[in-house]
This record gives structure tokens, sequence and C-alpha cells, in this order.
């Protein structure tokens, strides 16, 4: 291709009429404010965008030893505190490195707190280990901090030599500041600002961004769970190496099948880096549609007399369903709970020749991560409760 630049002045670009187009006023919207989600954490950066005057530097950043981060979310009015998920990069150096051919590489992991710079205790596993980041998706109703919110404050340490170009998938972050571990603090440079799906990690600092990913909703069709081993290529039950796990303690960890949720990955950028394993899953516990038209039969007579449940199930995700039997319709009276597998869509709970009133509910549950290894985390994803049945009632 060949660009022929003719000769003369030409047009100026016109600057100001970009920057009124993003402003907001009181009356109307400018287009980041409008089409993109609320940035999370308020920065003086954002004041044009959002009409609004946003803390300025060194409010809104945080520091080397910050274990938490409080602040305001735009719309609300009650600050909320969020503690720091600690992410690590460890590259070319010490620990990261191949262990089939002892070539120098690089790892993603966590960090085990405390740390004191310079001192670094960093855990580091490999794309084939279990996962470490575990997210339960919000929904744009959802206010940033309740207990159902998913918002996320990740402090990624990088004891290493290179910067990497971290790039997420199926959601974008926040990038809050770095902070060198002299305790410089490093703003964000200005093509920074506003929502990232790729960040520059630079060695010997921690870089803090902040997500939420939306759970879509209306979507046309229901999607499963990734549910595979965690080392395809391998047989079941193969030992895929010694750790340390995420509590600090060491654990062998076997290739069994883990629930990733609806599964993506974090890497680096550089071709080279992710194809050697500078790359991690991030499994997304995705809410099940909560199980419908809930009835109670009873059925049997003496002992075997019991109550039969049946209902709808609506959900292509679920792990397993818990059902519920109380002794009121408020689930506060001698409550009882069962645990069974996915895909059922009946129960029977033997009760015999009682006359007690029991009430009945389910719900759907979506167990994410590593089940079976001890110390790796695991989230559990309610649906919401299905209607209420009842037996025996006078």
């Amino acid at each position: 291709m060949q660009i022929r630049v003719n000769s003369g002045t030409g047009t100026p670009y016109n600057l100001a009429a970009l920057n009124a187009a993003f402003a907001s006023t009181a009356t109307t919207q400018g287009v980041f404010a409008s089409s993109l989600p609320k940035i999370l954490v308020p920065q003086h950066f954002y004041n044009s965008a959002y009409n609004a005057t946003f803390p300025s530097p060194p409010n809104g950043y945080l520091k080397i030893n910050a274990t938490n981060i409080t602040f305001t979310p735009i719309g609300q009015t009650t600050p909320v505190t969020l503690p720091l998920q600690p992410k690590a990069i460890h590259d070319e150096m010490g620990e990261a490195f191949d262990k089939q051919y002892g070539r120098l590489g690089g790892k993603l992991g966590l960090q085990l707190p405390p740390s004191q710079p310079p001192r670094a205790t960093t855990l580091l596993y490999d794309y084939i280990h279990s996962p470490t980041e575990l997210i339960v998706p919000s929904f744009t109703w959802t206010p940033i901090g309740a207990a159902s919110d998913g918002t996320q404050i990740w402090r990624i340490t990088h004891n290493g030599v290179d910067t990497h170009p971290m790039h997420f998938h199926v959601f974008e972050v926040q990038l809050i500041n770095r902070v060198a571990w002299d305790n410089s603090m490093r703003p964000p440079d200005l093509n920074e600002v506003g929502w990232k799906d790729t960040v520059k990690i630079n060695p010997l600092q921690d870089t803090f961004v902040a997500l939420r990913p939306i759970s879509p909703t209306n979507h046309p069709y229901k999607l499963p769970n990734s549910v595979r081993p965690l080392a395809p290529a391998l047989p079941l039950n193969a030992n895929l190496g010694t750790v340390t796990n995420p509590a600090g303690n060491p654990v062998v960890i076997y290739n069994r099948r883990v629930n990733f949720g609806w599964e993506y990955v974090w890497h680096c950028h550089i071709l080279a880096h992710e194809e050697n394993d500078l790359m991690h899953a991030i499994a997304i516990g995705v809410r099940p549609d909560k199980p419908t038209n809930l009835v109670a039969n009873m059925a049997g007579t003496g002992a075997a007399r019991g109550a039969v449940l049946t209902w709808t199930d609506n959900a292509a995700n679920e792990t397993e369903y818990l059902i519920q039997r109380a002794t009121n319709s408020a689930f506060t009276g001698t409550l009882t709970e069962f645990i069974i597998g996915p895909n059922r869509q009946w129960y029977k709970d033997t009760i015999g020749t009682t006359t007690q009133t029991y009430y009945y509910r389910i719900y759907a549950r979506n167990v994410i991560g590593d089940r079976v290894t001890a110390g790796f985390p695991r989230r559990t994803v309610w649906s919401l409760v299905s209607n209420t049945v009842a037996v025996n009632v006078p």
C-alpha cells in the first residue's frame, strides 16, 4: 500500500470537539458516561466525563503497604472497602523456568502475604495447575460492595525483569495506579485512563487494577460449564507436580476434572511468552437459572412414606441441587438440607409416619474451582430460590 500526502497545511484536528463530546454536563451525558459501564474507583481523571469532582492525588491511589481500598462508587453515597487480591508475575529468574528442559520462562501466580519489598514470596503455577482466579460476575443493578457483587481489586506484583502487556479475556479493567518497590507512586499514563483489556505490568512494581465483569442477561441460548481435566493431553490422575497452595502448604496436584465455569484466560500478549506458560485460566461462575414448578406429593406407607419432590430443571450449568426442608415457611425452624447431583428433577424425602408439617424449597448451585486439591479456592454460586411447597398441612 502506498500513501501519498498532498502539499499544503491541511485541516487541524479538532481536539476541542473531541473533548467536548466526552464531557458530561448537568443535563447531558458525554459519550464515555453514556456508552460504557461506570468506572469503579473514582479518580480526578474522570471529572469531566461524569461532570463531578473526584479525589485528587494522592487520594484515590494505593500505596505499597495497602491491603484494601476504600472508595465511594459513582452513584452510591456510602463508601465501600474491598480487599486486594494478591496476584504475581515472575519471569526469567529463580523458579520461573521450564521444568522439563530448564529453559527460562515466565509464570503467573499469587503473592503470599505478607510480603515486604524487596523480599517477594511468590507462588507460581503452570497453566495446567488448578485455577486461582475465580470470579462471580455482577448484575448491572447490584450495588458495588454488596454481598452478591463480584467486583475485585487485583494487586499484581511483578518480581522479574520484563514489562508484560497483560491481556484480560471477557472483561476490561480499570488501571488504578502502580507503585514501585521504593514506594514511589506511578499514576496511569493518560492513554491508560478508561477501560482497558491490556495493561502494562512493569518489573519491580505493584500494579493495581479494578474489575467487575457483568453477567449477561437474555442471551439466546444457555452455555454449560467448561468441565475438563487440568491437563487434557495427560491421563486422568497423572501427577502434575508439587506446588505450594494458596494457603502456603505443599500439595501434589493430580490431573482431575475441574469445573472452570465459563472458562477464559489472562496472559501476556507477547506471543513467545503466552506460549511459554505466561498464562492462566480465569473461572467465571455464572448463576444457574432457578428451578421452577416445584411440587410435593406424598407416596408410600409406614416407614417408607415420604415426600416426592419434582421440579423443572432450567439450568445448563448447575453442579448440584440444594434442597431445604423446614418446619415453618420462613425456613428458620429445624432446617435440614440435602445435596443431590445435577440434572435431577425429583427427590424423595422419607419422613415416615410423622404428621409434622414440612416446607420445601430448592436452589441450583454452581461450584467452580478445584474441589479436591487442598488449599485452592472454590466459589459457590446460588440460583434464585424456587417456589415453596408443603406436606402434612393440617
